[in-house]
């Protein structure tokens, strides 16, 4: 099951203009590519049906939004294995676990889990981070899963932007950018 409809050799992914290239350099992101081929292989055939499901409905949004269907499919692999009534530790709730920008973007009680509001909610958030980091879309995971005000906007047109800020980043966000890239580029493949 592909995520996009058209294979091609550069498959651009924001500044990085051929992820299967940058993938290749990257062992962090071999590293999350074993895990959902191994460890997380049932989560993410799961999650894969799942987001068969829902792709009628977050497909048409992400198109219009211009924004790469690979990224979201990542995104939701990673935040909630497309589970549309998931609910985190940290109290986030839905596909795309935005708790605090759900609020900043109107998202209210029973909207985190109404897959079309979230969805349109979490693109106008990701384009706001994406003009920010001018399509650098490993610094927009860091903003999306670390948080606002810290941002490394300086680093923005660095395709190894990710690999400088690494260590003023908490374990849990360098773990996330690297699975949330691995699952996009194993929906490519």
């Amino acid at each position: 099951y592909r995520i996009l409809p058209v294979k091609g050799d550069n498959v651009r992914f924001g500044v990085v203009k051929d992820l299967f290239q940058h993938v290749q350099k990257r062992s962090d992101i071999k590293r999350e590519i074993l895990y959902w081929l191994t460890d997380g292989r049932a989560s993410f055939l799961g999650a894969s049906s799942r987001f068969q499901f829902l792709e009628h409905i977050i497909r048409p949004l992400y198109e219009k939004a211009g924004m790469p269907m690979a990224f979201g499919f990542g995104l939701g692999m990673q935040e909630s294995l497309f589970r549309s009534y998931s609910i985190s530790y940290a109290n986030a709730k839905g596909i795309w676990q935005m708790q605090w920008a759900g609020r900043k973007y109107g998202l209210r009680g029973g909207d985190y889990f109404d897959v079309l509001k979230s969805t349109e909610k979490q693109l106008e958030y990701l384009r706001d981070l994406v003009r920010n980091f001018s399509w650098n879309l490993e610094l927009v995971l860091v903003d999306y899963n670390y948080g606002p005000g810290r941002r490394f906007a300086r680093y923005r047109s660095d395709q190894n932007a990710f690999r400088k800020i690494y260590d003023k980043l908490p374990s849990q966000t360098r773990r996330f950018v690297p699975r949330v890239v691995a699952a996009a580029a194993i929906g490519l493949e």
